[in-house]
């Protein structure tokens, strides 16, 4: 949990304007695997 998560989850808003949607199950999928 340091720098690079909160980057990573800066980019993960970004494309959550663009595709709301869709990014949000990808995203719930990708925080899944690194839980």
């Amino acid at each position: 949990m340091g720098h690079t998560s909160y980057q990573m989850i800066e980019k993960v808003y970004a494309a959550l304007d663009e595709k709301q949607e869709k990014s949000s199950e990808k995203i719930d999928a990708m925080f899944k695997n690194k839980m």
